[in-house]
């Protein structure tokens, strides 16, 4: 009997126990929302939008139906014209599900024109997801225009 009690307590005490490290996977998050920024302003949030997103992912944008999967990402962000446009943003906060699969992210966004002139600006709000190679990809990304 003790040794069907002393199996059950450790089958639970197993399965509470996590080696998750969520300060570390917080960091990985945020690193991967600022090289998501970077990689726009280096390449256009044309190519950005779509070197980021997970094969799922949706996107969230005023005046439409939302945006699912990666191949409609890429036929909506090919027809987008982001020559002369410049759009970065900057995380504020991040954090991760106790399962260290999903996390978020919000912050900043600002567009500009290529003479550095602001056009518009407001937050938003990533969602990414684990892939079974460890990186971080979004699976839902949305913002809004108009700060206060």
């Amino acid at each position: 009997m003790r040794k069907v009690i002393f199996g059950l307590f450790f089958i639970i005490f197993a399965s509470n126990c996590t080696n998750i490290d969520h300060l570390q996977l917080k960091t990985e998050i945020l690193n991967t929302d600022i090289a998501f920024s970077d990689y726009s302003l280096e390449n256009g949030f044309n190519k950005a939008f779509v070197a980021f997103a997970a094969d799922d992912a949706v996107l969230l944008k005023p005046g439409r139906m939302p945006i699912i999967g990666i191949l409609a990402i890429e036929e909506y962000h090919h027809n987008e014209n982001d020559e002369e446009l410049v759009l970065s943003w900057k995380p504020t906060f991040a954090d991760v599900a106790e399962s260290g699969e999903l996390g978020y992210t919000y912050g900043f966004w600002k567009l500009s024109n290529k003479s550095d002139s602001l056009l518009s600006e407001g937050t938003y709000v990533t969602i990414w997801k684990r892939q079974k190679d460890s990186t971080w990809k979004y699976v839902l990304d949305s913002g809004n225009s108009g700060l206060e």
